[in-house]
């Protein structure tokens, strides 16, 4: 049950670290902002704005076909992503990964400072902003 615990938590950081990645603070990632966005990467926030059935999942499928995406494309592609519901959902997807990987560990019964620790690292988790 713990491998289940990490395996969720490592998931839901790395929604949350994907997410910080294109609304993030480049200060704080070390990356450019919307990085991710001109490579044209298929983050969980993208490709859920783009299977999201909305105009803006839509007009975000058409600007990703662009063959040179420039710095005001990709503000649009960060805020088409939002309107499309990405954002919400990889806060949510991150919340419930991470809740389950405590409710792995919980059942685990894990020694008390152990426990702790995951706990601390799970809450980490979910404030990194996203």
């Amino acid at each position: 049950m713990v491998a289940h615990s990490e395996r969720d938590t490592t998931r839901g950081s790395s929604n949350s670290s994907e997410a910080r990645l294109i609304w993030g603070d480049p200060e704080v990632t070390g990356k450019p902002a919307g990085g991710d966005l001109t490579s044209r990467k298929k983050s969980l926030p993208v490709v859920a704005a783009l299977t999201s059935g909305t105009t803006p999942g839509d007009q975000l499928a058409r600007l990703y076909r662009r063959e040179d995406p420039d710095e005001q494309g990709m503000a649009r592609a960060a805020r088409l992503i939002e309107d499309a519901g990405g954002r919400d959902w990889a806060w949510w997807e991150t919340t419930r990964q991470v809740q389950q990987a405590l409710d792995h560990m919980t059942s685990a019964k894990p020694a008390r400072g152990g426990a702790a620790d995951l706990r601390l690292l799970a809450g980490l988790v979910l404030r990194r902003s996203l």
